[in-house]
């Protein structure tokens, strides 16, 4: 019996080993971050306006200078705290050739968003395209004359297609950028998208704003005043990397350049400057 005491005792300390390892496996783990919300896409709303209250019959001239419609709409974009897009299309009836309902609903297009640009809207931000007699509203079959054009005033219209951003997602980007330029630091370097057009900052436009991502595929934001060392052509998309200074970062006599810091960041300071370190592309703009 001397002899299997060994064996028991290995025996005891593998018993204890084993239920060691179980206590130890049966430690739940840490449970993971709950993920960031993320931000709801900005929706399209449509607005149809009857060609007939806006232009007289076959006319491309708006009837008034002042139009209720388009006053309450431009009151709506102007409140909004970004305004992504605006599509404008115009649409006519069939009366008349293929081509000169292709023009006119063009030039009434044109029209209205020249009225929008005048009134405060950003004109970078507004597309229009004529439709003609496409996408009828009705079809009037077997009527002729002044029954048929009266009939037909559904399809005479402008429609006009809007995106605009809340608070949260017209935020500054450097208040949510990833590549923030923390105190102590010099700078980072980080690759931006830039749109094709520049659209006015300010409500009197005074001064015009690049449209920026700091994805591919995220959201637009507004960058004013110039890119240090960046020369931009009004028309083309360009695919750049920067470096992002704090504006308590010394960059000379750049450093006095106070155009570049971000929209609405006046009260949350320092502002973030970005300088040019290359261009990774840069090509003609392809569709709206």
């Amino acid at each position: 019996m001397q002899t299997l005491r060994p064996y028991v005792y290995l025996l005891g300390v593998a018993v204890a080993l084993t239920l060691t390892g179980c206590k130890q496996e049966a430690v739940q783990p840490a449970p993971l971050p709950a993920p960031e919300p993320q931000a709801t896409p900005a929706m399209p709303v449509q607005q149809n306006l009857s060609a007939d209250a806006l232009f007289a019959f076959g006319k491309a001239q708006l009837k008034s200078a002042d139009n209720a419609d388009l006053d309450a709409l431009v009151d709506k974009l102007k409140a909004a705290s970004q305004i992504d897009s605006v599509h404008v299309l115009g649409y006519t009836d069939r009366i008349g050739s293929e081509q000169a309902n292709l023009d006119l609903s063009a030039k009434r297009a044109e029209a209205v968003r020249d009225y929008l640009a005048a009134h405060g809207v950003p004109a970078g931000v507004i597309q229009t395209e004529g439709r003609g007699d496409a996408d009828p509203v009705v079809q009037c079959p077997n009527l002729k004359g002044g029954k048929l054009i009266a009939c037909l005033a559904p399809n005479r219209r402008v429609a006009i297609e809007t995106t605009v951003s809340d608070a949260a997602s017209a935020a500054p980007v450097a208040s949510t950028a990833p590549a923030a330029v923390m105190p102590g630091e010099r700078h980072v370097t980080q690759t931006v998208w830039i749109g094709p057009h520049t659209v006015p900052c300010d409500a009197d436009n005074s001064g015009r704003c690049y449209r920026v991502r700091e994805s591919e595929n995220g959201p637009w934001k507004l960058w004013a005043g110039r890119i240090q060392g960046f020369n931009y052509v009004e028309g083309n998309d360009y695919e750049l990397v920067v470096k992002a200074y704090r504006s308590d970062v010394k960059l000379g006599e750049q450093s006095k350049d106070t155009a570049s810091r971000y929209v609405s960041s006046n009260n949350s300071g320092p502002f973030v400057v970005w300088v040019l370190d290359h261009v990774v592309s840069e090509q003609p703009h392809v569709g709206q």
